[in-house]
């Protein structure tokens, strides 16, 4: 336990029958054993404090850590939903680029063969007579439908 082998232990209880006497030997044994026990649970005392102390310092780590983590994360699905928001409007902004310039007879403001700038105030993607629909309908898929109990 404390390095000491077996020949040293035998010159000093050697050295202690020698020096106390053989009849006092068993009560200062009985003695060394009881301090000896005491220190033993002391020791496991200081240990188990130490332990606990070292896991409650790790756990408060990790839940700082933890909770940094989250923040993070937080952050970083905030930047993705606006990039994602940015670059769907952005889709959506090409798209009608695009029709009004293969269409230019639908385009906003293009006012062709006796047609009104004032019928063309919304973009082709709010207009009910657009015949393109379909394809920014498929830009916003439909709500999913609720179960009917």
């Amino acid at each position: 336990m404390f390095g000491i082998g077996f020949g040293e232990i035998l010159v000093i209880g050697f050295l202690a029958f020698m020096l106390v006497g053989p009849k006092a030997m068993p009560d200062m044994a009985r003695q060394f054993g009881k301090w000896f026990v005491k220190f033993r649970r002391v020791t496991f005392e200081v240990k188990s404090g130490v332990d606990h102390f070292m896991r409650q310092a790790e756990n408060e780590l990790r839940d700082e850590e933890l909770a940094n983590l989250k923040k993070d994360l937080s952050k970083v699905g905030e930047d993705v939903n606006q990039t994602v928001h940015g670059t769907v409007e952005g889709i959506k902004e090409e798209f009608v680029d695009a029709q009004a310039h293969l269409y230019p007879e639908n385009a906003v403001g293009g006012a062709h063969h006796g047609d009104h700038a004032e019928d063309h105030h919304e973009p082709l993607a709010n207009r009910g007579d657009s015949k393109f629909e379909t394809p920014l309908a498929e830009l916003n898929p439909p709500e999913p439908e609720e179960k009917k109990t």
